[in-house]
């Protein structure tokens, strides 16, 4: 879809019957925030309320969420925020590859329209997307830049929620972020 915007992608998406997990969706969580952002954070999946009210990070783990955004001094509005899949797997299991692959061309469309400066994938899913083949372990808290575009690589907030010694990491690796949006002027 040439020349299209998010809203029309949205549109688009919310008739998708790509991939298994269309049939049980309530709700295409698309992305939420300004369409001209210089930040995108990219989760994996939608959970059970992201499902519920069709936005993405308004979970437990969104609650994390807006706690890191503290750290780097902003809100959700000066944000991009999605995820690599669009629908929520079935309970709350990782998405598949080809999950992955068929809703690939609805986040491509997102990078492409919002262009931002700094692109901020959470979590394995997310992580492998943009530094293929190494492990999130070995690079969370990292960036790279590649053309005009840093990416950093961060655990994914709900990781929190399961690991209490988490969220030091995640608040550690958020300084870190603040300190690339402030070196590259982001």
């Amino acid at each position: 879809m040439k020349n299209c915007s998010l809203k029309d992608y949205k549109n688009e998406s919310e008739h998708c019957q790509l991939c298994s997990i269309s049939k049980s969706r309530n709700k295409v969580v698309f992305g939420t925030g300004d369409e001209k952002a210089n930040i995108m954070f990219i989760g994996e999946a939608p959970g059970e309320t992201e499902d519920r009210i069709g936005q993405p990070f308004v979970g437990k783990a969104g609650e994390v969420f807006s706690d890191l955004l503290k750290i780097i001094g902003m809100s959700r509005s000066q944000i991009y925020l999605t995820n690599m899949v669009k629908c929520r797997p079935s309970n709350n299991r990782d998405p598949l590859p080809e999950e992955i692959s068929a809703c690939s061309k609805y986040l491509d469309a997102q990078l492409a329209i919002v262009m931002p400066q700094l692109i901020v994938p959470m979590g394995k899913f997310a992580v492998g997307k943009f530094f293929p083949g190494i492990a999130l372990k070995d690079i969370h808290g990292k960036a790279k830049m590649e053309d005009d575009t840093v990416t950093f690589a961060m655990y994914h907030p709900a990781a929190a929620l399961y690991n209490v010694n988490m969220k030091k990491i995640l608040e550690e690796d958020m300084g870190r972020l603040k300190f690339v949006i402030q070196r590259f002027g982001v």
